[in-house]
């Protein structure tokens, strides 16, 4: 194992020691970062995708998927500029987990062409059946971030240190990537579904399995294993529940809503994991770090 381990570390240091401008940073924070929130997951990716899948989309469903991603964007970038509030809610498991599937199944109904609506069904229950087995191995496994290893910490900071501050937070939550399974995940109607879009979704899961490396998240096996174990649960889930299609109907998703809520509330009370960090969690991590000065 030790030699796996720094064989795994040798193959990753090159992100780990590398630093893009600014820029260029703050553009690859969003496929990096992204996939794995909640919020993004289960509110703005399925009416993305909804909307991408729509061949005739209605003005409402534009409006209201620009506006969610648009508002997605501005708590992002607030909270990468060290705003506390921003932050709570981006990483909120109460608004994340609890809430965003509400509201954005209440959205997809609203959708006139049902075949798009059920791929974001779809991908909500795809997203959920994948997050499942990485809520289960993260604390089983416990290996350590890069970002708090001895040969890594405190050494090549990026311009978005906030980033490095918030993975310290769960310091043992690097095997699998949750981030790589929800990628692949939220990207998996498009490589196999009818509506296929194979080049954008091989760039989304590249920049995202990257940019956890990169801001020393994850190592290769992490993001590797992450992405590869969502690849089987989403097509565990296609064959099953969509015939192949990657569509899903109402009372799918629901079932799969319900069950990723009870069974993750009841290992998540276990196993004293952080995954998907409450707004209380991150209040007490706020709390202990001096360097955070804005509110």
């Amino acid at each position: 194992m030790e030699y796996f381990d720094s064989l795994d570390k040798h193959l990753s240091s090159p992100l780990f020691h590398a630093k893009v401008p600014l820029l260029v940073e703050c553009i690859w924070s969003i496929p990096g970062n992204f996939f794995g929130n909640p919020l993004f997951a289960m509110l703005v990716s399925p009416n993305l995708l909804s909307l991408y899948t729509s061949s005739h989309p209605s003005y409402f469903a534009i409006l209201t998927t620009v506006s969610l991603a648009m508002v997605m964007l501005i708590l992002w970038f607030m909270g990468m500029r060290g705003y506390k509030t921003p932050l709570k809610i981006v990483f909120s498991a109460e608004i994340g987990i609890v809430l965003a599937p509400i509201i954005s199944i209440f959205f997809l109904l609203t959708v006139h062409e049902k075949e798009a609506s059920k791929v974001g069904f779809f991908q909500i229950a795809s997203w959920l059946a994948a997050e499942l087995p990485i809520i289960f191995l993260k604390p089983l496994i416990g290996r350590i971030r890069p970002v708090s290893c001895d040969e890594f910490r405190n050494r090549y900071k990026k311009h978005l240190s906030v980033l490095e501050r918030l993975l310290g937070h769960d310091h043992r939550a690097a095997f699998p990537s949750g981030d790589a399974a929800g990628a692949m995940a939220i990207v998996f109607p498009l490589l196999c579904g009818q509506n296929r879009g194979n080049t954008l979704s091989v760039i989304s899961l590249v920049l995202c399995c990257l940019g956890r490396m990169y801001w020393k998240a994850h190592h290769l096996s992490d993001v590797l294993v992450g992405s590869g174990l969502s690849f089987l649960c989403c097509r565990f889930l296609n064959q099953w529940v969509g015939g192949g299609t990657c569509q899903a109907d109402l009372p799918q998703t629901v079932f799969a809503y319900f069950t990723f809520i009870i069974i993750g509330s009841i290992w998540r009370r276990h196993s004293k994991i952080k995954a998907y960090g409450s707004s209380s969690s991150m209040k007490s991590n706020f709390s202990k770090r001096n360097s955070w000065k804005k509110n």
